[in-house]
């Protein structure tokens, strides 16, 4: 910051006090910080949106994805946003990634897949054998979510997917697709939508219309605090 006698000797002879002079630097000074941190503000949101449209999951890629990983012999279940899109028959919202659920004795086979289209795991406290994410170049990014099932098909280990919640269908574009069955898909989101009401909130209202289902009790608390 310029001294008071820096300012007086910039100013020439304009008959000002020091006092005035320090309160005009200071004011400018003051201006021109809040001029940058607006433009800096701009910009950063700019790159963000930028980014979050870079890394969005398009339903072409989806679908291009899941008919791939079918040709290979890799069954999956779509879940997370794409799942209320494909129960829905529509997309609702962009999507910054893709939520699946597998057996676990596909998560090998598919990582080796995915690995061939570039993608690489993303590292993560949270990760583990059953749950982690994988990521291209481009920032699509694939959310694995996998389980164990016994000889009769009863769940054993890994996600626990709740019985009857992996029996859903539903469409993205014109391709159908294995997903979480709706009643399940809204007990899935209720518990979160305290904390992303902004997404949740109209995917539940629009399922449990859709599919006559009663709006769980985290609806009407969350949907009260929005009010």
């Amino acid at each position: 910051m310029l001294s008071v006698d820096e300012c007086q000797e910039l100013l020439g002879n304009t008959g000002l006090t020091d006092k005035q002079v320090k309160e005009l630097r200071n004011t400018l000074y003051a201006l021109v910080e809040r001029t940058i941190d607006g433009y800096i503000d701009d910009v950063a949101r700019q790159m963000k949106e930028e980014l979050q449209e870079q890394k969005n999951m398009p339903a072409e890629y989806v679908c291009e994805l899941y008919e791939r990983l079918e040709e290979q012999g890799i069954p999956i279940w779509i879940d997370g946003g794409w799942a209320v899109d494909a129960l829905l028959g529509e997309k609702t919202r962009e999507h910054g990634d893709l939520d699946i659920a597998l057996e676990h004795k596909y998560v090998l086979p598919m990582r080796d897949y995915l690995e061939s289209r570039g993608y690489s795991e993303v590292k993560r406290d949270d990760a583990s054998q059953w749950n982690f994410v994988m990521e291209d170049e481009s920032g699509h990014q694939v959310d694995f979510h996998s389980f164990v099932l016994d000889d009769s098909g009863k769940l054993i280990d890994g996600i626990k997917y709740p019985e009857g919640s992996l029996t859903g269908t539903g469409k993205i574009l014109n391709l159908e697709v294995r997903t979480i069955d709706p009643e399940h898909m809204v007990s899935f989101l209720a518990p979160w939508v305290h904390k992303w009401p902004e997404k949740y909130l109209p995917a539940i209202a629009v399922l449990c219309k859709r599919y006559e289902i009663p709006l769980p009790p985290e609806y009407h608390t969350a949907n009260s605090a929005e009010v």
